[in-house]
């Protein structure tokens, strides 16, 4: 990646479900940041053109430690993104989970700070997913050989 470009990918129709407008970004950004074209399905030659699906995403919190008090003193944010990679109506790749987590600490004194932390984390774990994604998606492309 780095710059470079993915390898056998010019162009790529992604379909992310509205309510994922977070994960449509940083899969938007990482694509163009990686040299590729992110088109409309409707764009001249269609069928040429790696079409990626995001099928559903899950977030989820979990405490995994506890303060003196008995609070939550850490909490693991753990997210899944199932994605499907199709080519010409051929299903190349079919509802595959990619997933990322973080941990982090909770300010009780500061309980706003927290929850920004959380939100930035969670910006971070959807960049990684995305990473996730185009590797995924150049492996395909260069076992398929895509134009």
């Amino acid at each position: 990646m780095r710059g470079t470009g993915i390898a056998q990918i010019d162009r790529l129709y992604l379909q992310v479900p509205a309510q994922y407008s977070a994960t449509r970004q940083a899969f938007t950004e990482s694509l163009i940041a990686s040299g590729v074209d992110v088109v409309s399905l409707d764009s001249d030659a269609s069928s040429d053109v790696l079409q990626v699906a995001v099928n559903d995403e899950r977030s989820f919190r979990r405490p995994i430690s506890t303060s003196a008090a008995i609070d939550a003193a850490e909490y693991e944010l753990l997210v899944e993104i199932d994605i499907s990679v199709s080519k010409a109506g051929d299903l190349l790749l079919d509802n595959a989970t990619l997933s990322s987590s973080r941990v982090y600490s909770v300010d009780t004194i500061n309980l706003s700070a927290s929850y920004e932390e959380q939100n930035l984390l969670l910006g971070e774990i959807r960049t990684e997913i995305a990473r996730h994604m185009i590797r995924r998606v150049e492996a395909i492309a260069i076992s398929v050989a895509v134009p």
